[in-house]
Order: C-alpha cells, then sequence, then structure tokens
C-alpha cells in the first residue's frame, strides 16, 4: 500500500509589516527615513519599530532587508543587533543584496500588547560622501518587509 505524504502546512504570519506602505508608518517610531519605493532606510545606527501584539507564544520574526553597501563593495554587509523590549534577542550578519533574515523571540520576552522591537546597526555611510548621489543621509539598512509567525 503506498503511503501518502503528510501535508504540513506553514502558518500564516500573525503580523505583516510591508516598509514604503503608508500603514506601516505607525509602527515606525525613531530612525526611519521617509518612504522609498523599495522600503524604508534606517537612518543612522539605530532605529525602532512598534510590534502590535503578538500573542503570548513563541514567535519567529522574518526580516527582508539589505545593508547600505558603498562603491566598491566594502563592506559587503553589516551587523545587526535587535532587541525585543530592551532585551538582545539576535545578532544578525546583513548581507549585500536582499536577503531574509530570522529572529526566534521566545515567549518570555513577549509583553501584552504592542512591543519594542530596537535594531543597532556597526556603521551608517552617506550616498553622497561616497560620491553616488547627492543623498547626505547617514543610511545603514534598507528594510523591505516584517513577518512575524508563531510557533505554536
Amino acid at each position: 500500500q503506498a503511503s501518502h505524504p503528510r501535508v504540513v502546512h506553514a502558518s500564516a504570519p500573525r503580523v505583516v509589516i510591508k516598509f514604503g506602505a503608508p500603514e506601516a508608518r505607525p509602527f515606525l517610531l525613531e530612525g526611519w527615513s521617509r518612504d522609498e519605493g523599495g522600503g524604508v532606510w534606517v537612518e543612522g545606527m539605530a532605529a525602532r519599530l512598534r510590534l502590535p501584539s503578538l500573542g503570548a507564544v513563541d514567535q519567529r520574526v522574518r526580516l527582508t532587508a539589505q545593508p547600505y553597501v558603498r562603491p566598491g563593495g566594502r563592506p559587503t554587509c553589516q551587523i545587526m543587533e535587535v532587541a525585543l523590549n530592551g532585551v538582545p534577542a539576535a545578532r544578525l550578519l546583513v548581507e549585500k543584496g536582499w536577503g531574509d533574515y530570522e529572529v526566534r523571540i521566545p515567549r518570555a520576552l513577549i509583553r501584552p500588547g504592542p512591543n519594542d522591537l530596537r535594531f543597532r546597526l556597526a556603521y551608517a555611510e552617506s550616498p553622497a560622501a561616497d560620491g553616488v548621489s547627492s543623498d547626505a543621509r547617514l543610511l545603514s539598512v534598507l528594510f523591505n518587509s516584517l513577518q512575524a509567525f508563531s510557533d505554536e
């Protein structure tokens, strides 16, 4: 008798924030640029985001992002530290080009109601100083989306 593969359905995200869309703006607290076509830059080396209620279960937060890369390709990556409600949750190496990065957040770090997600970056560079454009902002990472998935 043939066995049938078990179908496992991936859970739908509990929270989706599409950076650059007007509906994302209320969640962006400090350190964010204006909305741009590909998302929103972190201006400088830190940013803060308000996460809506996640529920008291372990979460996986998937970030789609890319670092600002100087002409000539150096540095080609960015170090990003992520903290939830002031507690370090991950240290990520954000590599050149778009990538998906996942942070596991244990339920013990999650508060009822909104939660505070902070990003700290190793560096920020100015496209104007690099001779790429007249943009004088100090840019570190461009965020495209955030999705939070329940581990239950």
